[in-house]
Order: structure tokens, then sequence, then C-alpha cells
């Protein structure tokens, strides 16, 4: 499931924060003249609206257009995962003033990057949020962040539940470790803590 979108100039277009009435106006465009890009293969893409707000409106590869796996394989928890954690950012003091930029990609030495959250502050410092709701290996944590901050962002890591054993090391080596849990619905997923050096 992918949040951006671009279009054929390459400016980007979140589905987050908007209501299902915008998102219907930008379907209407779409279907007109298909001015919306996958930004990973630039096939053409559209957005799936669910009103009950029981998932995540996103857009998705349209049939005629193929696609390339972009967003394939993330869970409807890490979309929210991914979005709470914004919003929980966009309340918080601290990140007055940042640009907000989902699924933002990056060039490492590796290849193209797609950070989960990137946060752009005032003052130019940049920070990679990841919502880690799957497991992954401490080598794979050193791996990625070093990629993040040779690209000059600053790693933070959003860990859920089947990553709880890796807070202590991650909050040792990198100093920024938060948890996102998920409470009796799923809509209700939410940032509980947030740690910090």
């Amino acid at each position: 499931m992918i949040l951006v979108s671009v279009n054929d100039e390459g400016v980007r277009y979140e589905c987050y924060g908007k209501t299902d009435q915008e998102l219907r106006k930008v379907q209407g465009i779409i279907r007109e003249n298909k001015s919306a890009l996958c930004p990973e293969c630039q096939a053409p893409v559209q957005v799936r609206i669910y009103p009950d707000g029981l998932r995540t409106n996103h857009f998705y590869h349209l049939a005629s257009g193929g696609g390339c796996g972009y967003g394939k394989g993330e869970s409807e928890e890490h979309l929210l995962g991914k979005t709470s954690i914004r919003r929980y950012l966009e309340d918080c003091p601290d990140w007055d003033g940042c640009e907000f930029l989902l699924e933002h990609r990056i060039e490492t030495p590796e290849g193209v990057r797609v950070i989960d959250l990137a946060v752009i502050h005032p003052n130019g410092e940049k920070e990679a949020h990841e919502a880690q709701l799957s497991k992954q290996s401490a080598s794979e944590f050193d791996k990625r962040s070093t990629l993040y901050q040779e690209a000059g962002f600053t790693p933070i890591w959003w860990l859920g539940s089947k990553n709880e054993t890796s807070r202590n090391y991650l909050y040792k080596k990198y100093g920024w470790v938060g948890k996102i849990e998920v409470e009796e619905r799923p809509v209700d997923f939410g940032v509980r803590e947030y740690f910090n050096k």
C-alpha cells in the first residue's frame, strides 16, 4: 500500500490527513488525466478510500499500469504505525515548524531507500523515523541506521512488540527509540512512549 504519489513533475501528494471528500476529488482528477504516479516505477496509481476508517486510505497501482511492487507487503499495522508517529510528532512542541514527509525516498550507496517518515527541522536537521514492527536483527538495525546517517539523517526507531527486546540495544547505540502499541482496535494504533538521550 502506497501513502504517497507524485505527478509528472515530481510533486508529492500524500493521502495522510486528507478527508474522504478531498480524496474523492483527487480520484476524479486522476480518472480524467492519470496524473498520479507511483514514486518508484512511474506507473499510474489511484486512491483507495475506506470511509469506515477501519483501514488506511492509500494509493494502488492501476491494473493497466502494471506495478513494481512498491508498497506491497506492508501491513495495515505498519501504515497505521507511520501515520501515528507523524500525528504524535505534529502535536509535540519539539517538532513545531518541521516538514513531515511520509515514505521519503533517499539515495544511499546501496541504492534508493524509503524512510517511513522523514522530518526536516527549520534549522535543517533531518530525522529518519522508522516504524519497525516485524523482527529485525541488530546488524540490520546497524546497517539501516548507518545508511541514514550517511545520508544526513538521525535514525529514530519506533518499535512494535516483536522488537521489544531490541529497545535497550538501540537506546544504548543511538539514543533514540520509541514504542508503538496497538490498542483494542487497529484504528487506535498510537505512540505510547518516546525516549531521548
